[in-house]
């Protein structure tokens, strides 16, 4: 990682960023960068993944399309048949070998590519036409964000090779309530993926973080 300060995410900072980006980035689809942005649980990398590739196609119209991690969850149906329903979002339970295959189709290929999402009101991944979800002809630069993209343990360390640049997005405050007994479960898994996450994660490229 450099020495730079971390970068805070403003308007002014989002566009330097993304036109820094597309001046690295290779003339074609057939040289695409992958970005990667990770983070612990409820940074807000998805957010962020998502305006940057709206920054960035604002710039250059179809120049970016986003790979959430998220997509490559194991369906329900799997979750619960291996008894790791209540594990949801750790490494186990991701598709990681999908993930990887699909993230060096982007890299290597100049074809379009459709990627999965996640589904937040059906607690499912899924495929759709959503034109940010779909990697093009004129796409160049690939956005991927997950938990895991930094995890130095294998197969996930694979990423290595795989992201052309990675930031780490600092943790974002967050308001503290009554935790609900289901609230409170979901918080404990997240603070050991949390605790895997910061103990075994590679250095990232840069840190920014959210504005206050």
């Amino acid at each position: 990682m450099n020495d730079e300060a971390p970068i805070t995410l403003t308007g002014e900072a989002m566009d330097r960023l993304a036109r820094d980006l597309l001046g690295r980035a290779g003339p074609s689809a057939y040289e695409r960068t992958i970005l990667g942005i990770a983070g612990i649980p409820g940074s807000g990398k998805s957010t962020l993944a998502l305006r940057f590739a709206e920054v960035i196609n604002n710039i250059e119209a179809g120049t970016a399309a986003l790979a959430p991690m998220d997509g490559f969850h194991l369906s329900n149906a799997i979750l619960n048949k291996r008894g790791l329903t209540d594990r949801k979002g750790a490494p186990s339970t991701f598709d990681i070998a999908g993930y990887l295959k699909l993230l060096r189709r982007c890299r290597d290929a100049a074809s379009a590519i459709r990627c999965p999402h996640y589904d937040r009101t059906v607690h499912e991944p899924v495929c759709d036409d959503h034109p940010l979800h779909l990697a093009g002809r004129s796409t160049r630069i690939v956005v991927t964000e997950g938990n895991y993209l930094l995890l130095d343990e294998p197969p996930w360390s694979d990423l290595a090779d795989i992201l052309t640049i990675t930031w780490w997005l600092m943790q974002r405050h967050a308001a503290v309530g009554r935790l609900t007994e289901q609230a409170a479960q979901r918080y404990a898994n997240d603070l050991a993926n949390t605790r895997l996450i910061l103990d075994n994660s590679r250095l990232a490229d840069r840190i920014v973080n959210w504005p206050d």
